[in-house]
């Protein structure tokens, strides 16, 4: 049986159908990111007391997160940068396409205290490397 064919007003309200469709889809991304990026920031917060080495956050400006930068945390080496994900997918497709900057990836949970420690397990590493540079440039 052949498919039926669509008329042009028909083939039009199904691409304005679908450009609504995929917008949608894009606002609810959007606002999942904001979301982690908010449960990161918390996170990380909290758990400014356990090391003496972090010393404050904040969520990044609309320039660092053009640059991938959703939290810049406060430290005793400087600033450190955090990426907020939902996923390992999507935080290894970050890190691909980012090769070797500075920004820790951390796949954000919905329990705080998984996400701290994540974020402190990537902020060590990000600390680590930028202790490293300084020993080698010296």
């Amino acid at each position: 049986m052949k498919a039926p064919v669509l008329r042009r007003a028909q083939r039009r309200a199904v691409r304005r159908a679908a450009a609504r469709v995929v917008q949608e889809i894009g606002r609810v991304g959007r606002a999942r990111g904001r979301e982690n990026e908010e449960r990161l920031l918390a996170a990380v917060l909290s758990i400014v007391g356990q090391t003496e080495w972090i010393r404050g956050a904040r969520m990044g400006s609309p320039e660092e997160d053009r640059r991938g930068i959703d939290l810049v945390v406060d430290t005793n080496v400087g600033p450190l940068f955090l990426q907020a994900k939902s996923s390992r997918d999507a935080a290894s497709r970050f890190r691909a396409s980012r090769g070797h900057t500075l920004i820790g990836v951390v796949v954000v949970s919905l329990d705080a205290v998984t996400t701290g420690r994540r974020a402190i397990t990537e902020l060590s590493k990000l600390r680590a490397a930028v202790i490293a540079n300084r020993e080698g440039a010296a």
